[in-house]
């Protein structure tokens, strides 16, 4: 008996450019709310900080990382179906949360590589 597959899409999902004429996505982190189809971008704040044009709706926040450091973010909603994006908050709230737990995982798993290669 052939079993179902489930078709549920997930919440969060980050995109991805990597085809054949290379990844157009390079170095950035951007992810998609697929409930609203809002799509963000998380951007490292630093001296070679982009500059935003005033309309673009964004909000900054620091992640810790596992040494305790901060890294200043701001994160940018690029679209969304929500044609008022002062409604959007609780979507970038819980879209930072996310991101921080991303962030917490992949710092686990290059940690993890690392002490891999030491042994």
């Amino acid at each position: 008996m052939k079993q179902k597959t489930d078709l549920t899409l997930p919440e969060w999902a980050f995109l991805d450019a990597d085809y054949q004429t290379g990844n157009a996505l390079t170095g950035r982190d951007i992810l998609l709310h697929v409930r609203t189809h809002t799509i963000l971008e998380f951007i490292s704040i630093d001296d070679n900080m982009i500059q935003l044009s005033g309309e673009v709706k964004r909000m900054h926040f620091t992640y810790t990382n596992k040494y305790g450091l901060g890294e200043n973010y701001v994160v940018a909603i690029h679209y969304s179906l929500e044609s008022d994006f002062t409604g959007l908050d609780y979507v970038i709230q819980k879209a930072i949360a996310f991101f921080k737990e991303w962030m917490t995982w992949m710092d686990k798993t290059i940690e993890t590589e690392d002490n891999s290669k030491i042994n």
